[in-house]
């Protein structure tokens, strides 16, 4: 295989659009910044208040050159939302000709926006797709129109990085068979893995991630109900961390609570909150490496997590509890580790353990680093970039 010279390929990757950003954005922009300090022709694009939140959090520094802003959309709607949309297509071309970028890696799943990109003119660049979530799995509510947007922008993808294998299993269908080798499954995920220690683990439960359905909090919700029951020896203190459409939903819920005190707050790092934490609940209906999870794995956490998808590859009975998607099961899995705390240690060092050693960002980004190579014949070199 050819070598290629570095500077030849210029790749964008992109980062959170606002200060309220999931664990994706917080993982390519993680990624960018380890590439970025071995090759100069990395380049992440992100908002005003996306940067200052990453400056804040460490991830990106304040006199990077390859940090690029674009106009931010984020809260607006309709027609105004729609001229905004515009608006940073024609900021996003001009970065791309001033730049000389050569490659974009876009997130999630294709839509009308990059189908918008791949038809016009001036986005004459390559792509590829980062897929972090289930393509098809509602496939059959999609409409044909969404689905022919899907299959267009994949068979046009240079590669499509899919967090597991199950993710790329659910894109096949959009591939003809001579196109599989397209699909390039992650050998894990990855975090940053800071020393953070509180001096007390005075929260019991923890919880972080976006207030949707499929995040479980209803879930979470309903077990504590049953608990309201129960013997417990003490107060229940729960941290919810996020935003999303259900929160005061998830307010009203909780303010019917007795015998569980649960603080809800959008925390930029909710690292904070888990380091404090004994318990972290993962109880999404679709699960796939969540970011949270392994922040939690990484603070010590003991977890208890649905049984779905490919949870069992992460988690297991050394590190906490599996359970079926029921209010019952995660209710009788609180029960026995909140009255056993040495228990409860044990298997958050368990967990620390096994996310920094099984899901690392150098991994991943020697995975990352072959994707391009074999769509590009791009070899990363052997100095770091000064």
């Amino acid at each position: 295989m050819s070598r290629r010279k570095n500077q030849n390929l210029r790749i964008l990757l992109f980062g959170p659009n606002s200060t309220s950003f999931g664990g994706a954005e917080r993982r390519y922009a993680r990624l960018y910044s380890h590439l970025r300090q071995r090759d100069g022709s990395f380049f992440l694009l992100t908002t005003k208040n996306g940067l200052e939140s990453l400056q804040r959090l460490g991830i990106v520094s304040e006199d990077d050159q390859n940090v690029l802003v674009s106009p931010s959309s984020d809260g607006k709607k309709g027609v105004v939302g729609f001229f905004y949309r515009v608006k940073k297509l024609f900021h996003l071309r001009r970065i791309l000709k001033q730049h000389q970028i050569k490659h974009m890696h876009l997130m999630g799943t294709p839509n009308f926006t990059h189908l918008f990109m791949l038809l016009i003119k001036p986005f004459t660049v390559t792509f590829s797709f980062a897929l972090y979530g289930y393509v098809t799995s509602r496939r059959a509510n999609n409409s044909a129109a969404r689905n022919r947007i899907i299959q267009f922008c994949l068979r046009r993808a240079k590669f499509c990085d899919c967090l597991s294998p199950s993710i790329a299993n659910s894109i096949r269908g959009f591939l003809p068979d001579n196109e599989g080798c397209k699909l390039q499954t992650a050998p894990c995920s990855f975090t940053d893995y800071r020393e953070k220690k509180a001096t007390v683990k005075d929260i019991d439960i923890c919880m972080a991630g976006r207030f949707v359905p499929i995040k479980g909090f209803d879930l979470a919700i309903d077990a504590f109900e049953i608990l309201e029951g129960s013997d417990l020896p003490s107060r229940l203190s729960v941290h919810f961390c996020g935003w999303g459409p259900l929160e005061s939903y998830i307010r009203q819920r909780c303010l019917k609570l007795r015998k569980t005190s649960v603080w809800i707050y959008q925390a930029e790092d909710a690292v904070d909150a888990m380091a404090r934490a004994k318990i972290f609940l993962s109880l999404q209906e679709e699960n796939y490496p969540s970011q949270a999870l392994l922040e939690a794995m990484a603070c010590e956490c003991c977890i208890v997590a649905t049984d779905v998808g490919e949870t069992y590859k992460i988690v297991n009975e050394s590190i906490g509890r599996r359970i079926n998607p029921e209010a019952s099961a995660l209710a009788s899995s609180l029960k026995e580790l909140t009255t056993k705390p040495e228990l409860i240690r044990t298997l958050g060092r368990n967990a620390s353990k096994k996310a920094r050693t099984e899901h690392t960002l150098e991994l991943f980004s020697d995975y990352f680093s072959h994707c391009l190579e074999e769509a590009f014949n791009y070899v990363p070199p052997d100095q770091p970039c000064i």
